[in-house]
């Protein structure tokens, strides 16, 4: 081509050579191509050649390159916006919003979208007014402010779509991506509600879009089942859904593909095949990494942190959780610094008179810049995160290098004077000085590591078992007891891990109790009293911890099933002050004749406690507290002599 080609013949020219070296695999060629195209136009010309130029870019955006160059491109026409008519610049600022959205430059695209927002109202185009509102919902979903995304899809309720068939189009697209918002929101049935709504406009919607539509339907449809934990109605829609996908791979609506994998890992996780849900997450990353996808990425790796520590792999876990927050850290600065650079406030200022949808659109993204800023920068500082991670890193040695010692109560009989079991309690040893129970627990808690722990102490004290069953004044089934919260009570993980360890030892049925302690932070009542008969059925024996204290409350005994109940210290210690504490007391050596319940009163420390509880009529009544023993290392305790004076 020479300077004497025209325009026309430049622009298609060039398209067609950056087209066809793209489907021979020439990148470098293709974008070459397309810079050309772009380059052969002069400022007055990019309105008339708009779609070409637009189709001439979209070829090549899917590589970091391409992506480049085409938001270079039109930031450079941006300078002569003032060339374009009215809807010549609503064309140019949907394409630019969708390039910024997908370089992640998140402010410019909402700035975008409030452009083609006014551009459209302007101009009385209603179709184009919804589909913008919509684009704006998706920014504020891709940088993770689901419910905010929510309330801006709620904004074109009111917009009214002449055309059928693109009332159709558009309120399918709006239906959608509700449902996958409401799917990430783990509100699956919500999600299927606004699939079953599209029904209404099938008839309208071209057949290939409606492939789009069933293969999301189906997925979704998978997920509700894979949380109800139907894993073969989970598995059938899926697999329909890969037949869809397989069949046609081109996206209308949604990423297809991602979803698709997404939920297969989900399944994989629920029914325990963590290997196979972890070669899942990687390969999304790797392709997400492609195309600078974050918000996938993202969803990715919190979903691998989770898998490592299920299956045990702290290396991965840890590394995995570095890689998480320096993509919130990028997050954060490509952020703020768009935000600082942007004239937004410019735009809106300007609007602020106007009475229109527009007003309300702008205070909602006001209220998602103000959220995310702050959201990056504070709740996802990467100090307080990378603390957690050495934090359990610092845990697991503990346990490795036997920091942590088990010290054990005994359980005593007053009126036979036995020993019939004993608490395990967990001990930190640094530098030989003890570091304090209450503390250990909480770095434990805050730290999310509760369930590990739980499992080590378990493998210790059935290896300290043997050694302590050949002390004096034992009964010959006593038990040792461990504590747990009603959370890890309800997390089938912890839950399989103890029948494994329990299953694979030589110890008998009910050498080992369960100490439950009540708290509200367990979701699902049902599952965490299956949970307790699993641990019954594995051999286990169920005792309520601390009844009487902070959360504890009668009506606990009624919604699960327990061997044994501990009495707080509270009751004993007012035992001669209070009639409260003397009457729950009775009432439970009644309970305890009655039901077969073991009761232990804790923190026993005076004779006078121990005559009271002697005078009970229950034969299963028993002691726990420093009048027989403080809690003791196994060496001591090899030693120990009960006193039955």
């Amino acid at each position: 081509m020479n300077e004497n080609t025209n325009s026309f013949a430049k622009v298609y020219s060039y398209y067609y050579l950056s087209k066809d070296a793209k489907n021979n695999k020439n990148i470098d060629k293709a974008i070459d191509y397309a810079q050309d195209s772009f380059e052969s136009l002069d400022k007055n010309q990019y309105g008339k050649y708009q779609n070409i130029i637009w189709e001439t870019f979209e070829n090549i955006i899917d590589t970091e390159k391409g992506k480049e160059l085409a938001l270079k491109s039109y930031n450079k026409m941006k300078d002569y916006e003032y060339l374009l008519n009215q809807e010549s610049k609503l064309y140019f600022y949907k394409k630019l919003a969708k390039l910024n959205k997908i370089s992640s430059k998140y402010v410019y695209s909402m700035e975008n979208n409030l452009s083609v927002i006014d551009l459209a109202e302007s101009l009385g185009n209603d179709e184009e007014l919804y589909k913008a509102i919509i684009e704006m919902a998706l920014v504020a979903k891709q940088t993770g402010q689901y419910k905010l995304a929510l309330e801006i899809m709620d904004f074109n309720k009111n917009i009214k779509i002449k055309n059928k068939k693109s009332e159709a189009d558009l309120i399918s697209y709006k239906f959608i991506n509700l449902a996958e918002i409401e799917s990430l929101l783990e509100n699956n049935e919500k999600a299927i509600n606004y699939l079953n709504k599209i029904e209404n406009y099938e008839k309208y919607i071209d057949e290939n879009k409606l492939d789009d539509l069933k293969t999301v339907e189906k997925i979704v449809e998978a997920e509700y089942y894979i949380e109800k934990e139907n894993f073969k109605l989970a598995n059938k829609y899926l697999k329909e859904a890969k037949y869809l996908i397989d069949n046609d791979d081109e996206n209308f609506y949604k990423n297809k593909k991602f979803m698709y994998y997404k939920s297969l890992a989900k399944l994989y996780t629920k029914e325990k095949r963590y290997n196979e849900a972890i070669n899942i997450y990687i390969n999304i990353i790797n392709s997400a990494q492609k195309k600078l996808e974050l918000e996938y990425i993202e969803i990715s790796l919190d979903k691998l942190i989770t898998l490592y520590k299920i299956t045990g792999n702290g290396k991965k876990e840890y590394e995995n959780g570095i890689a998480l927050l320096k993509l919130k850290d990028y997050k954060n600065d490509i952020f703020s610094k768009h935000y600082y650079e942007s004239m937004i406030y410019k735009f809106c200022s300007k609007k602020l008179k106007k009475e229109s949808i527009n007003i309300k659109i702008i205070n909602v993204i006001f209220k998602i810049l103000i959220l995310i800023l702050f959201s990056f920068i504070f709740t996802f500082n990467i100090y307080p995160k990378i603390r957690k991670c050495t934090n359990r890193r610092k845990i697991r040695k503990y346990m490795k290098e036997n920091n942590y010692v088990i010290h054990y109560q005994p359980i005593v009989d007053p009126k036979e004077n036995e020993i019939v079991g004993f608490e395990a309690l967990i001990r930190c040893k640094l530098n030989n000085e003890l570091i304090m129970p209450n503390i250990i627990i909480d770095n434990i808690e805050r730290y999310d590591m509760m369930g590990e722990v739980s499992i080590w102490i378990l493998k210790k004290i059935i290896r300290d078992y043997e050694e302590i069953k050949n002390i004096d004044n034992i009964l010959e089934d006593f038990y040792i007891s461990m504590n747990m919260s009603l959370k890890e009570v309800e997390d089938d993980n912890i839950l399989e891990q103890f029948k494994e360890i329990i299953k694979n030892s030589n110890i008998k049925e009910k050498s080992i109790c369960i100490e439950i302690t009540e708290n509200n932070s367990y979701k699902n009542q049902k599952k965490v009293e299956e949970n307790i008969e699993k641990l019954r059925e594995y051999g286990f024996l169920v005792a309520l911890d601390d009844f009487g204290v902070e959360y504890s409350n009668i009506s606990i005994l009624g919604q699960f099933k327990f061997d044994t109940v501990k009495l707080d210290k509270y009751f004993i210690d007012s035992i001669h002050k209070t009639a409260i504490s003397k009457t729950v007391i009775e009432i439970f050596d009644y309970l305890s004749c009655m039901k077969e319940k073991n009761i232990i009163i804790e923190g026993v420390e005076e004779k006078s406690q121990v005559d009271f509880i002697k005078d009970t009529s229950s034969s299963k009544f028993y002691i726990q507290g420093y009048f027989y023993s403080k809690p003791l290392e196994l060496d001591d305790l090899k030693n120990f002599k009960l006193n039955i004076n």
